[in-house]
């Protein structure tokens, strides 16, 4: 548990800004996955947030566009700020995404993932004006709202779609698919399941009460503020 939390604190800091993320270049997936000149949208949020869901959702409505995604890191924000490439935002309340982030991985402790979650939205906040913040219940219930008011801010013309339930089917296989393509366990397969939602349960108690988690609400209910829906969400 010791080494996957020092890892998972030090890729932060040396992602926290584009400068010091050069060094992560020679990682395949950060120069795959990550903004480049043929960068059209950028897919951004803490992970656990939702994604995956939205990635394979708009991918069924735009299938040409290049997606910045997956990289979990602050400055994939900034990075896209200085392209002006429209960036959507994707935050989550913290004792679901933190209970999330811990099922997907069980060597991670509570105070790693805490620790994280209050860095990395420290670290994004000041390119707040250069994206598009999402609650999660606004980007997994009312995708085609969301693009809608992307596509007002950054005058871009991405097109989606009702997510009615078959389309909701189809992303959630294609996420399964991945998940088993990859070969990776199943408490790592995006999308909702009735055992990680007992395994959650079961950690929820931890997160709660850990001494920071106050911090981490704090800084949800900051972004929260600057969300797309804003005066709905806070009204919740």
């Amino acid at each position: 548990m010791f080494l996957k939390d020092a890892f998972f604190k030090i890729k932060q800091i040396i992602g926290a800004r584009v400068w010091s993320a050069r060094f992560l270049s020679v990682f395949p997936r950060y120069r795959i996955k990550g903004v480049n000149s043929q960068t059209d949208l950028c897919l951004a949020g803490f992970p656990r947030s939702g994604n995956s869901f939205v990635f394979r959702a708009l991918l069924m409505f735009n299938p040409d566009i290049s997606v910045a995604h997956h990289i979990h890191l602050p400055y994939l924000v900034e990075a896209a700020s200085q392209r002006q490439i429209p960036t959507l935002f994707f935050i989550r309340p913290p004792q679901q995404v933190l209970a999330s982030l811990l099922v997907s991985d069980r060597r991670l402790s509570v105070d790693a993932a805490i620790w994280n979650y209050c860095y990395y939205h420290r670290k994004v906040w000041p390119f707040r004006d250069h994206m598009l913040v999402s609650d999660f219940a606004d980007h997994t219930k009312r995708l085609p709202e969301v693009v809608h008011a992307m596509n007002a801010k950054f005058n871009a013309s991405f097109a989606c779609e009702k997510m009615d339930q078959q389309r909701q089917d189809k992303v959630f296989e294609v996420l399964k698919q991945k998940t088993a393509e990859r070969k990776r366990l199943p408490n790592l397969y995006a999308g909702p399941s009735a055992e990680k939602e007992k395994l959650k349960a079961e950690i929820s108690e931890k997160i709660i009460t850990h001494p920071r988690f106050s911090e981490c609400m704090a800084l949800y209910q900051q972004y929260l503020s600057v969300s797309v829906f804003s005066e709905e969400e806070l009204q919740r």
